[in-house]
């Protein structure tokens, strides 16, 4: 392999180490909910039902690609072979016994990829419960992984060049982002619930008013009426009018 050709490779193993710690730290951060997080998040989880089930997938097959074992991968594996089969041209920054350590690095974490790959990881729940009962064996390995992928990709790039990559940022900010969407949903369905609230209050004082009209209909209907009995009801039909346009005024503020 040509260095080029190594550098190449190396970019495009970059891109999919972002894309499996990025997807990771979103799906993880949506583990970690309180019950008001989740219930905000269950009023739309038609939603984040199907989301959090893709994110999981997404960042599975990420992994996968990273400790893919096939030569023809491109693939930690695929790399470090290639910088210790030239490592002159390859990796003339590091001894053979260090490019073994690298790929011993990876060995814990081909198995439980592997399981991750055969299972799949297919539960669906039908709500956002507070957080899945597999939740916190899948975080503690792909904690371990992320942190072994990184490692052994900045030290086999350091071995060809120099160069070591940046890869906390951008979970760093999707994670951030993700506590941002989890608080916004519970502020939402908090403040759905005064609204709902707000919603009952009206039509009681809408049903108030259809009794009161009624009473002075039949009051006026009845030319036996005098103008003391039906005092009462336009008192209580203007009260019930007052009533309502108090809740008009509440729900458009």
């Amino acid at each position: 392999m040509e260095p080029q050709e190594f550098k190449r490779r190396r970019k495009q193993l970059a891109q999919t180490i972002w894309n499996a710690v990025t997807i990771y730290a979103i799906w993880k951060e949506l583990q970690s909910r309180s019950e008001e997080e989740a219930a905000g998040l269950n009023r739309y989880k038609g939603f984040f039902q199907p989301v959090l089930y893709a994110l999981r997938q997404a960042f599975v097959v990420e992994f996968w690609k990273i400790f893919d074992p096939d030569s023809h991968a491109n693939s930690l594996d695929s790399l470090i072979a290639a910088a210790r089969n030239e490592k002159v041209a390859l990796a003339p920054r590091t001894s053979d016994d260090e490019l073994a350590e690298i790929g011993r690095l990876l060995r814990p974490h081909r198995k439980v990829i592997e399981r991750w790959r055969r299972l799949r990881i297919t539960s669906v729940h039908d709500d956002v419960a507070p957080q899945k009962p597999d939740s916190p064996l899948i975080i503690r390995e792909a904690n371990a992984m992320a942190e072994a992928a990184v490692d052994a990709f900045n030290r086999l790039s350091s071995a060809h060049d120099g160069q070591a990559w940046i890869f906390q940022y951008q979970p760093g900010r999707s994670a951030w982002e993700t506590r941002e969407v989890k608080r916004i949903m519970a502020e939402e369905r908090k403040r759905a619930g005064v609204v709902s609230d707000n919603r009952q209050w009206g039509l009681e004082v809408a049903e108030k008013i259809k009794d009161s009209a009624e009473k002075l209909r039949i009051a006026i209907d009845d030319r036996g009426a005098s103008k003391e009995s039906m005092r009462p009801l336009i008192k209580e039909l203007q009260d019930a009018a007052h009533n309502m346009w108090t809740f008009w005024e509440s729900m458009n503020r």
